[in-house]
């Protein structure tokens, strides 16, 4: 189903917070337990919501944030999912 959780300049839908989370992994090699307890403070909470499972808002805020702070230099943002107005600045070339 589709889930909501707050506007998006708070956070991103389930299923893009899913994308971004498994491409995150993917480009890392993080694991989901590593990731939820360094984004939420949860081991299970990643794991859980890659198997579909439902979270509160704001543990997908901090998942958000997490990402946004955290987002491997040199890797593509996912195609379809819109970066929020939050994200992180890159260092500009002088």
């Amino acid at each position: 189903g589709f889930h909501l959780y707050t506007c998006k300049a708070m956070t991103y839908d389930y299923n893009e917070l899913i994308i971004l989370t498994r491409a995150f992994m993917r480009a890392t090699g993080m694991s989901g337990t590593k990731l939820g307890i360094l984004s939420a403070g949860n081991n299970r909470f990643v794991d859980r919501i890659l198997r579909g499972n439902d979270c509160q808002t704001r543990n997908a805020e901090r998942l958000s944030d997490y990402l946004d702070a955290h987002w491997p230099a040199g890797v593509d943002w996912p195609d379809g999912v819109r970066p929020r107005k939050r994200r992180r600045k890159t260092a500009m070339a002088a």
